[in-house]
């Protein structure tokens, strides 16, 4: 996900800063996912070049399934 941000010159909040240090570590970015989702999707809708925004849609789903699949799993190693 930072990848398309960055690729796009998109400026992180603080917050974001202190959360892309340990992505990946935290099993439960629901919150980041969340918020940086909208501004991720109207960057994908504003690219002009055809190849980069199905880039980014490529990018944008596998971080969505990547989620999904991570809380799935913790949520059946919880019980």
């Amino acid at each position: 996900m930072y990848a398309l941000i960055d690729i796009k010159g998109l400026e992180l909040s603080e917050e974001e800063e202190k959360t892309r240090e340990g992505e990946g570590t935290d099993l439960d970015n629901t919150g980041l996912l969340g918020n940086a989702l909208p501004r991720l999707l109207r960057v994908v809708r504003k690219e002009v070049d055809s190849e980069r925004r199905a880039l980014f849609s490529e990018i944008l789903e596998d971080v969505c399934m990547d989620h999904i699949t991570t809380q799935t799993k913790a949520q059946m190693h919880s019980r």
